[in-house]
């Protein structure tokens, strides 16, 4: 029998969580008929071959540097055989009969370009992590989410008046699973132009042109969000992961109008005020530390993860 299901997951300062993760996927009635590719992502105190140890059928390939969870995805894929291809979080659980249901969905309704996942927090809850397709309008929600997202247009763009029971329609369900036939998927699995933010959206976009997304009620799987590594404690760090924000967004809204780009401009530098504000309090280094990075943001460099 085939390969059915390539699971790729990158993996960031996470290992206690994808241990979890990769006992739910061993738990699945299809397991047999999955492969599950892990990339490190430079993790600190990562051990490749102890994972290796509890998990033999699972292909670790352990990193030098940080790839960024696009360049991670995308070497994942260059080893993928399956007919389908799941982005998995390691920072996720799958429930018992998840791989089956999202499966059985795909086989039953050809036309979907992709099946998402139904995200739960640690009490059962729905997580509301669904959005629609960005438009430039919506550059303020996306930047400043806590403070726009109950907003019209922040209760739009997050669909927080969609209940998401039995099957919706979701233009941007979260990476954290996304499975994706194969025979939909041309080249590359990820556009190379990002590192962590955006190329989900920029996939789900290209899905989108060739038939609807959903979420399944029945598609569930825990999701610890801000447990993972690319949400950091460490101040520096978030500064980076906001650099990153920066470039994402250009490149998300590169062919929009000039005075789109202008506007989008304009929402940058009030982002980057803010958080330059965040440092002040911190001390002069952090202070330092800030105005640099805003400068290379602002100034179209791209972030750095060589370290």
């Amino acid at each position: 029998m085939g390969v059915s299901v390539s699971i790729l997951i990158v993996n960031y300062r996470s290992t206690d969580l994808l241990r979890r993760c990769l006992s739910s996927i061993q738990g699945s009635s299809v397991f047999g008929q999955t492969e599950t590719i892990v990339v490190d992502n430079a993790s600190p105190h990562f051990d490749a071959d102890e994972l290796r140890d509890m998990y033999p059928w699972a292909a670790v390939l352990p990193q030098s540097t940080n790839l960024t969870f696009t360049a991670g995805n995308n070497l994942a894929f260059t080893h993928a055989n399956g007919d389908h291809i799941l982005l998995l979080n390691p920072d996720t659980e799958l429930e018992p009969g998840t791989l089956e249901a999202a499966l059985g969905h795909l086989r039953d309704q050809p036309e979907l370009a992709a099946v998402g996942g139904y995200l739960l927090n640690e009490d059962g809850s729905l997580q509301r992590y669904y959005r629609r397709l960005p438009t430039i309008g919506d550059v303020p929600v996306m930047l400043l989410g806590r403070l726009m997202s109950h907003t019209p247009r922040g209760r739009r763009y997050h669909m927080l008046d969609a209940s998401l029971s039995g099957a919706t329609a979701v233009e941007q369900p979260p990476g954290a699973f996304l499975l994706v036939p194969r025979r939909r998927v041309a080249g590359t699995l990820l556009h190379p132009e990002f590192f962590n933010y955006g190329s989900d959206v920029e996939l789900c976009a290209q899905l989108g042109r060739q038939g609807p997304i959903m979420v399944f009620d029945d598609v569930r799987l825990k999701h610890r969000r801000g447990a993972a590594g690319v949400v950091a404690s460490d101040f520096a760090e978030r500064l980076r992961l906001w650099h990153d924000l920066t470039w994402a967004m250009r490149h998300l809204f590169e062919t929009t109008s000039r005075p789109g780009r202008l506007y989008l401009e304009w929402w940058l530098w009030i982002f980057w005020l803010l958080r330059i504000a965040q440092t002040v309090v911190r001390g002069p280094l952090t202070l330092r530390l800030g105005i640099s990075t805003a400068r290379r943001a602002l100034g179209r460099v791209p972030p750095t993860y060589d370290s």
